[in-house]
């Protein structure tokens, strides 16, 4: 029978994976613009919850670096990369300053 604890640690383990999982994804132009433009940009928004209020160090430095992917340009002749969409997000702008500026743990501020 799993304890509390137990379940709780599963989904962080879980969670982290998954963020591996976006990271990778995010690697490639093609799946970056299907990410960032997926459900009206709800991974993005997840992604930024998660580096905004994730007690987990782990997990805010893994969104971090999933969005920081998300928004590099990997084509500059088309007007709706991910990078427009991510830099016309006010709101993502100041989470990630906040962040780099003011997060607890080192590699979360360097992500």
């Amino acid at each position: 029978q799993s304890t509390m604890h137990e379940d709780v640690s599963n989904n962080k383990k879980t969670l982290r994976n998954f963020l591996s999982f976006v990271t990778s994804l995010a690697m490639d132009g093609n799946s970056a613009s299907s990410l960032v433009c997926h459900g009206d940009g709800m991974l993005v928004e997840q992604l930024k919850r998660y580096v905004a209020y994730e007690e987990d160090a782990v997990v805010r430095k893994r969104a971090a670096r999933s969005l920081r992917l998300l928004a590099r340009d990997f084509s500059s002749n088309t007007v709706a990369t991910p990078v427009v969409l991510l830099l016309q997000d006010n709101c993502l702008l100041e989470v990630l300053s906040e962040r780099a500026l003011l997060d607890s743990d080192h590699a979360v501020r360097v992500e």
